[in-house]
Parts: structure tokens; sequence; C-alpha cells
């Protein structure tokens, strides 16, 4: 899976501009959200699977909306990291770990459909390890738990523009310097090496 350059403050206006709705799109989402309040907000199977019907219909009548696909694309990931975090409550690690892969794919596709790192690749970081932390709780510490957890790394760094590794917030030292706080990762300097917490 590519990494993508960040966006610049000049893409995030044209990434604006291809994400915002016409009147049209407009009265479908809305239509959307009315029928998609029909599911509790606990059922994810049921929101994920009205969605994957929907998709059909939506392909057919916006082909060739880059909005709306991102939409989407932003809802399955929200949706199948939500089921992840539910399994994993009853600690069914290995269900958990793919609903997070999913969310990472889903993910992903936001930032490949646009062509740029965007506030999606924060939670590609956060599902990818979403991923790793579930199979590691199954007992599984192998090449692909290490990819989730090197690519959560790879695509944090990116962001940041500074190398540094993901680790537990008991890992760090009370006397680590505060660099950076998105909200969802926090940056810290230890003896001169940037570390992050997410």
């Amino acid at each position: 899976m590519k990494i993508f350059p960040v966006a610049s403050d000049e893409d995030l206006r044209s990434i604006d501009t291809c994400l915002t709705l016409n009147p049209q799109e407009e009265e479908y989402a809305a239509e959307l959200d009315r029928r998609f309040q029909h599911y509790s907000s606990e059922d994810y199977l049921g929101r994920i699977n009205f969605l994957l019907e929907e998709m059909g219909r939506f392909e057919k009548l916006f082909p060739k909306s880059v909005a709306l696909n991102c939409e989407f694309y932003g809802l399955f990931g929200k949706l199948h990291e939500q089921m992840g975090d539910h399994v994993l409550d009853k600690e069914n690690y290995l269900e958990g770990s793919v609903y997070y892969a999913k969310a990472v794919f889903y993910y992903h596709l936001i930032d490949e459909t646009l062509g740029r790192s965007t506030s999606y690749s924060l939670r590609q970081s956060e599902a990818c390890r979403g991923v790793a932390v579930s199979r590691l709780g199954a007992g599984i510490s192998d090449d692909i738990t290490q990819w989730f957890l090197d690519r959560s790394n790879q695509l944090l760094s990116n962001l940041f523009g500074i190398n540094f590794s993901v680790v537990g917030r008991e890992a760090i030292p009370l006397s680590a310097n505060l660099v950076a706080d998105s909200g969802i990762v926090k940056v810290y300097t230890v003896d001169g090496k940037p570390q992050g917490e997410a």
C-alpha cells in the first residue's frame, strides 16, 4: 500500500472543492442519512450491510462522484473500526483484527482517491494498530502483525515529517517533552529521539 505525500495548503483547497457535494449529491446524502438512521447505533453489521447494498444504487446514480465515494469509504472505515472495537471488547481478537484490517483498506482508499495523505491517514494508522493489538492479543506475533505496526509508524512519520516509533503510554518517561498533539497522536522527544503515543 502506497503512502501518499501530505496535502499542502493548496492541495487542501483543491481537496475541499472535490469533497463538496453538489445539490443532487446533497439530496442523495440526506436521503441516505435518513434511511441509515433506521439502524441502531450499535448495529454495526446492519449498517455495513445497508451501505454495501446501497453501493450498487449509488454507483449507478453517481459513477464519478469523488465526494460521495470518499463519504462511503469513510463510513465503511468508521463502521469496521467500531465493529473491531466491539468484538475486541468481547476478546474476539482474531475477528477484531479482520474488521480493523477492513477499516485500514477503506481509509487507504480515501487517500488513494485524493492522491494525498489526509486526516484519514491518522485513522488508518490507528486501525493498523488495532490489527496489530488484536493479533498480539490472539497470540500471533508474525510478519503480518509487524507489517501493521510498521505501517502505523510510517503513516504517522509521513504526516508529522519526522521518524518516530509508536510506543505504549507506559513506555514514555515523565521527563519526555510533548512536541505535537493532534488529538489522536501525541509526539514526544525522549533523549532527543521522537516517539509517539496513539
